[in-house]
């Protein structure tokens, strides 16, 4: 009975500790890095955004944000 056969490319198998780097700095970058770096981004837009609909809803007010959305919402009705 047989066992499983691993196969590797005469490039893989000449330059193991190449390929390595090669697969670890690709999963850093593109699994954790550039995810991350969309979300900051991401989430400082989703802040902007809010602070200028709360100055359209709210101008000049000092109140705090859920009761200018419920005053907003009673303009509209």
């Amino acid at each position: 009975m047989e066992g499983c056969v691993s196969l590797e490319r005469a490039f893989v198998t000449n330059n193991i500790d190449l390929y390595y780097v090669a697969y670890y700095c690709f999963r850093v970058i593109f699994i954790h890095i550039v995810p991350c770096c969309a979300l900051v981004v991401l989430n400082a837009l989703l802040g902007i955004n809010r602070t200028i609909i709360e100055s359209r809803f709210c101008p000049g007010t000092q109140l705090t944000t859920s009761a200018c959305w419920s005053l907003s919402s009673v303009r509209e009705n």
